[in-house]
């Protein structure tokens, strides 16, 4: 049996949201959730062996269209996805987010443990609740596999592993007359 898959429900996201005071985090955590970029599309990532992804820019968002192009996301492929509902032009002059990729976490993690009372989860995990969450929505898991930027439907589907806490809400409601 494969591991279970931890992933963050809209209503946990909202209290995350609410209770984070930073502007940069925030809006990292909504370009996550909201839009299932990575955490190297969002702020960047370079590695020694000259491997690296320019962080989120301005001129990458189409408010108009409600798209972001991710340029070079992992695996060099570049793809369109969705722009959160909720995206303020103001946004913008954020961008580029001027965060370290550890301090993001570690952030991240302890506002969960704190908020949620959760220390299993980590910043890619709101990738994880972008994919259950549009799935629930009804997006097709073709549209999915490419918002997230899978070459497989298989890679997809490890983030569609359903919740267990639903599955047994599921089957007491099914046997509650027995």
């Amino acid at each position: 049996m494969s591991k279970l898959i931890y992933f963050i429900k809209p209503e946990e996201f909202n209290l995350l949201i609410k209770a984070e005071k930073k502007r940069e985090f925030k809006l990292a955590y909504l370009l996550a959730y909201g839009s299932g970029l990575r955490i190297s599309e969002i702020i960047g990532y370079k590695r020694k062996d000259k491997i690296s992804i320019d962080p989120l820019k301005p001129s990458q968002i189409d408010i108009e269209a409600r798209t972001i192009r991710v340029i070079g996301g992992k695996g060099m492929k570049d793809r369109i996805v969705p722009l959160f509902p909720n995206f303020k032009e103001e946004y913008l002059k954020m961008l580029p987010l001027k965060l370290k990729r550890i301090t993001l976490q570690i952030h991240f993690k302890k506002l969960c443990i704190k908020i949620l009372h959760k220390n299993n989860l980590s910043f890619h995990k709101l990738r994880h609740g972008f994919a259950i969450n549009s799935r629930n929505k009804g997006v097709k898991l073709e549209y999915l596999r490419m918002a997230l930027g899978h070459s497989r439907l298989d890679t997809t589907s490890i983030y569609l592993q359903s919740d267990p806490q639903e599955m047994l809400k599921d089957y007491k409601t099914a046997f509650e007359d027995i």
